[in-house]
């Protein structure tokens, strides 16, 4: 089975469609300088996961899909992109199942109204509140939700109660309080 795997595997990823995203271009602060973190998505096949993760080879599988991955944005549109690669890591469809019981995203998209800020222009306003002083962030601050906006949407709430304590400092010395 393995060896099919395998195979299936690299004629997927090279015919996936891919989601790609890279949050320093919105936010320099989220990388060190020069440097930044895409984030590359794909959807996957959650039985060949649990299949690999019943014969113990999961860990094996995500490094062969990694590598795989990496190989053809190298060959396509990240020319070079293995090299300058310091760190990785990826999750599959069982590392979402035991983290957040299944839940990719939260919200039906067949919802009349999202309960959340949903359009990328607007994610800055995903943390505020109607609550002065109070800020928001995690999954379900942003949708689509996921680790990755938990972690965009928790330096962008740590951003604004900086900001907001700068502007109280100012006030206690007798500037303006403003909003």
């Amino acid at each position: 089975m393995r060896d099919r795997a395998e195979r299936w595997i690299e004629r997927y990823v090279g015919s996936a469609t891919y989601e790609i995203s890279i949050p320093v271009l919105k936010d320099a602060s989220l990388a060190p300088e020069g440097k930044t973190g895409p984030i590359v998505s794909m959807l996957f096949d959650h039985a060949l996961c649990a299949a690999a993760a019943e014969q113990v080879w999961y860990e094996d599988l995500k490094s062969f899909t990694e590598d795989r991955l990496i190989e053809m944005l190298d060959a396509s549109i990240y020319p070079g992109l293995r090299g300058a690669l310091q760190d990785q890591f990826s999750s599959t469809p069982l590392s979402i199942e035991r983290s957040a019981d299944g839940a990719i995203t939260g919200w039906a998209f067949t919802n009349p109204v999202m309960p959340a800020v949903h359009r990328m222009q607007h994610v800055a306003r995903s943390v505020v509140t109607p609550f002065p002083d109070i800020a928001q962030a995690g999954q379900w601050a942003y949708s689509p939700s996921g680790r990755p906006i938990a972690i965009l949407t928790g330096k962008l709430a740590a951003d604004r109660v900086l900001k907001g304590l700068g502007r109280n400092r100012s006030t206690e010395r007798g500037g303006r309080r403003g909003r």
